[in-house]
C-alpha cells in the first residue's frame, strides 16, 4: 500500500503538471513538479528500507535516518534554494517546465540509493529467501536502467513507467499477508518466524528470546470455547507490547510462543523475561479459565544456547519434558541440555545406520500383575548405540527418527525381535502373557501397517493375543482414517491396544472410549507428582484419573513406580498393573528371560 500510494501520487501530479505546463501559473507548475520529485525520492527510501528490512530482518532506527531520509531532506532542501537559483529546474513566464543546467545533481541522488541498496544486498545475500534474492538485484537493474534512460532523454518520463514495473515485481514477491497470522488470533505463526527472524540464529548474530510452553494447552482448547482461547493469547500479546515496542511475538504451535526482543541489552532482556514471567503467573491465577494455565518460561540467546531454527524446535521439544502441575518454572537454557547442530547431524546419522551397523537392541520392562503378583507381561523398549558403545536415549534419537522414514524400519525392527523372542524360548509356558510394542503416529499413517504386523506373526507362529500394541493418548487425537483402518483391521485379528502416557495429552473422553484398548497406562509423571511434591492438589489428580479409566472398565497400569509407598498407593486405588524400577529397569534379552523364568518380583 507504501508502494501504490507512492507511485500513484507521483503519476498523478506529474500527470497534471504535464497537463497545465504552459496553461496556468508558474507557482503552480513549480509547486507540482517539486511535489512531484518529493514523492519520486520518498519512494526510493521506500525501496531502502523495504531492502534493508529484507537484508538484515529488523528495522533500525538509526541507519533509517541516516542512510535514507536524510537524502529525502536533501534533495527537499536543494527543491526549495532551487525556486530562487532555478539550477535543476524552472517555470518560464508562460509557465513551461525547463530543465537547469545542475539537474543531473538528481540524479547523484538516485546513483546514491543505488549504491546503499547493492550495498545491503551483497552483505546480507546469504540471510536472504529466494524471493528476495531474485527480486532486489531486479529492482536494483530496473531503478538503474530507468535512471539512466531518463538522464538520456528527460522528456519521455521513463521513470513513471520505471515505477510501476517496481510496483509489479514487489507486488509479485510480497507475502501474503495471511500465510504470517493465524486466522482466528491473528497472531503471527511460525512461517512469519521463520520469514522475519530465520537469519537471527546464526553463529554470527546475537539474539535474545524468551520461549513459552504451555503444557495443558490440549486441555484448554480441548475445553474451552474458542473465543475464550483467542481473548487468552489477544490479552498475552496486550500484555507483553505494553512492556515494550520492540518485541516480535510469534506462536510456533499451540501453547508454543517465542518473543524475539531487539534488545542487545542482557538487562533490559531480563527485566523482559521478569515481566514475562509475572504475565504467566496472572494467567496461571486467572478467573478467566475453571483451571489454571500451567507453563515454563526460557531466556535463550543466539549463537549461545541456540545457533539455528533446527535448535529452536529442540529447546521447545525439551521444555515441553518439564511439565509441571504446580507452579510456573524458569528454566535455564544449560538445564535442558540442547544438542548442537553438530550433534543432532552426527546422531542422525547414526539413526540413518542404526540398522546396518546393527546399533539398536530391544529392552523388556516385566509388567506386574498385581493379582496374580507376579510378571504376566512386558514392554519392549528400543535402545540405540554410538561408535564408542555408549547409549543415547531413546528421547533423543526417537524424535529424530520420527522425522524421517527410519522410525518404520525400527519399528518393524522391534516387532520382529519380540516375535523372535517369543518363538525361541516359548516365554507363554512360563506365564508371560503378551508383550507391549510401542507404535508411533508415522507408524500407524502407513496403509500397509496392520498386514506386515500380521505378517510377522505368522513368520514366527505367534499368537495375536502375545502382542499389545502401544499407542500414545497424544497421538490418539490425531487419528486419521488410515489410522482407524488399521486399528480396526488389527483389533479384528485380537491383537490388543494399550494407551500409553494417559493424563498428558487431554484427549476426549468419548475418543479413548472408542478405541479398541485393553490397557490404560497412567503416565509416570502423575504417578510420581504427589510423592515428589507431598501436596493434596497432585494426589487428587493422580486418584480422579485411575478413577475414570477404572469407571471405563479398563485394566490400568500405573507406570513409573519407584518405592514401596507408590506401589501400595496406586494398588489401594485399583490399579491392576504395575510398571517401574521398583520391580524391574528395562532389561536386555538374556536377563529379562532368566527374570520370567525366576519371576520373584519385589515385595509389597
Amino acid at each position: 500500500m507504501y508502494t501504490i500510494f507512492f507511485i500513484t501520487s507521483f503519476v498523478s501530479i506529474d500527470f497534471f503538471a504535464l497537463l497545465l505546463d504552459g496553461r496556468a501559473e508558474p507557482l503552480l507548475i513549480y509547486c507540482l513538479h517539486s511535489l512531484k520529485y518529493l514523492f519520486l525520492y520518498g519512494y526510493l527510501c521506500f525501496l531502502l528500507v523495504y531492502t534493508s528490512i529484507a537484508v538484515n530482518q529488523r528495522i533500525h532506527g538509526d541507519n533509517i535516518f541516516k542512510l535514507f531520509i536524510t537524502p529525502l531532506a536533501v534533495v527537499a532542501f536543494l527543491i526549495i534554494i532551487n525556486y530562487s537559483y532555478s539550477f535543476i529546474f524552472y517555470i518560464t513566464e508562460d509557465g513551461k517546465f525547463e530543465y537547469g543546467r545542475l539537474y543531473p545533481l538528481l540524479y547523484i541522488i538516485d546513483a546514491y540509493y543505488i549504491a546503499i541498496s547493492t550495498h545491503l544486498l551483497l552483505r546480507g545475500k546469504k540471510s536472504l529467501s529466494q524471493n528476495y534474492k531474485i527480486i532486489i538485484p531486479a529492482v536494483i537493474v530496473i531503478l538503474l536502467t530507468g535512471t539512466v534512460l531518463d538522464y538520456l532523454f528527460p522528456y519521455v518520463s521513463f521513470i513513471p513507467f520505471t515505477f510501476t514495473i517496481l510496483t509489479t515485481l514487489v507486488f509479485i514477491g510480497m507475502q501474503n499477508p495471511y500465510e504470517y497470522y493465524y486466522e482466528d488470533s491473528q497472531m503471527m505463526n511460525k512461517n512469519a518466524f521463520i520469514t522475519m527472524c530465520g537469519s537471527r540464529f546464526t553463529s554470527e548474530t546475537n539474539t535474545l528470546c524468551i520461549a513459552v510452553n504451555i503444557h495443558n494447552i490440549d486441555l484448554i482448547t480441548g475445553t474451552l470455547e474458542i473465543s475464550k482461547v483467542i481473548n487468552a493469547e489477544g490479552l498475552f500479546l496486550k500484555n507483553i507490547k505494553q512492556f515494550s515496542k520492540k518485541l516480535l511475538t510469534f506462536k510456533l504451535a499451540n501453547g508454543q510462543y517465542i518473543i524475539v526482543l531487539d534488545e542487545s541489552n542482557e538487562a533490559k532482556a531480563r527485566l523482559i523475561y521478569e515481566e514475562t514471567l509475572h504475565i504467566m503467573e496472572k494467567f496461571a491465577n486467572a478467573t478467566l479459565f475453571s483451571f489454571p494455565i500451567y507453563s515454563t518460561c526460557c531466556l535463550f540467546s543466539s549463537p549461545k544456547d541456540v545457533s539455528s531454527l533446527r535448535m529452536v524446535n529442540t529447546l521447545f521439544d525439551a521444555l515441553k519434558l518439564y511439565d509441571n502441575k504446580d507452579d510456573i518454572l524458569a528454566i535455564k537454557p544449560e538445564e535442558l541440555q540442547l544438542k548442537s547442530d553438530a550433534e543432532i547431524e552426527r546422531i542422525e546419522k547414526l539413526v540413518k545406520n542404526a540398522l546396518n551397523e546393527n546399533r539398536l537392541e530391544v529392552y523388556f520392562q516385566p509388567i506386574y500383575n498385581v493379582k496374580e503378583k507376579k510378571y504376566t507381561s512386558a514392554e519392549a523398549l528400543i535402545r540405540m548405540k554410538d561408535d564408542e558403545g555408549n547409549n543415547i536415549s531413546p528421547g533423543v534419537f526417537i524424535p529424530i527418527a520420527e522425522k524421517s522414514s527410519v522410525i518404520i524400519d525400527i519399528g518393524a525392527f522391534v516387532i520382529e525381535e519380540v516375535c523372535k523372542l517369543l518363538s525361541t524360548e516359548h516365554l507363554s509356558a512360563l506365564g508371560l502373557e503378551y508383550v507391549e510394542v510401542n507404535i508411533s503416529m508415522v507408524e500407524c499413517l502407513q496403509s500397509n501397517l496392520a498386514s506386515n504386523i500380521l505378517s510377522v506373526l505368522k513368520k514366527y507362529n505367534i499368537a495375536s493375543s502375545q502382542i499389545n500394541l502401544e499407542i500414545t493418548e497424544t497421538s490418539a487425537s490425531e487419528f486419521t482414517d488410515i489410522v482407524d483402518t488399521n486399528i480396526k483391521t488389527l483389533s479384528s485379528k485380537n491383537i490388543s491396544f494399550s494407551l500409553d502416557d494417559f493424563g498428558t495429552g487431554y484427549s476426549s473422553l468419548s475418543r479413548i472410549l472408542s478405541l479398541p484398548l485393553k490397557l490404560i497406562k497412567i503416565d509416570k509423571s502423575l504417578v510420581q507428582a504427589p510423592f515428589i511434591n507431598r501436596d493434596k492438589k497432585s494426589m487428587i489428580l493422580l486418584d480422579n484419573f485411575i478413577k475414570t479409566a477404572f469407571a471405563a472398565g479398563f485394566d490400568i497400569v500405573a507406570e513409573g513406580v519407584e518405592t514401596n509407598e507408590m506401589a501400595k498407593h496406586v494398588i489401594a486405588l485399583g490399579c491392576t498393573y504395575i510398571q517401574g524400577f521398583y520391580f524391574s529397569k528395562p532389561l536386555s534379552k538374556t536377563d529379562f528371560v532368566e527374570a520370567i523364568k525366576v519371576n520373584k518380583p519385589a515385595e509389597i
